[in-house]
């Protein structure tokens, strides 16, 4: 990840704010930026996770497929604020 995306992560993220720095060193080598195309699942029930995703921008919809199809989770729609949602 290049500096300047992982400096505008970490300080949307106050864990990394005065984080050790082995722990920042790790982040940095793990950590790439990617674009998810609008409407595209980023995780789905039952995926086995080995990452976490933040969002720098965009909105993302909390949902879980339910008998009668889609509905919004308790993320609800999550627009310009931190948050932390597990689902």
């Amino acid at each position: 990840m290049d500096p300047q995306h992982f400096d505008r992560i970490a300080r949307a993220m106050p864990v990394l704010q005065g984080a050790d720095p082995e722990l920042l060193r790790e982040f940095k080598q793990a950590a790439f930026y990617a674009r998810i195309p609008s409407g595209r699942d980023i995780f789905a029930e039952g995926d086995r996770i080995d990452a976490i995703a933040l969002l720098i921008s965009g909105v993302v919809r909390v949902y879980k497929i339910g008998e009668t199809g889609p509905r919004r989770g308790e993320g609800g729609t999550l627009r310009g604020q931190p948050a932390q949602v597990a689902a």
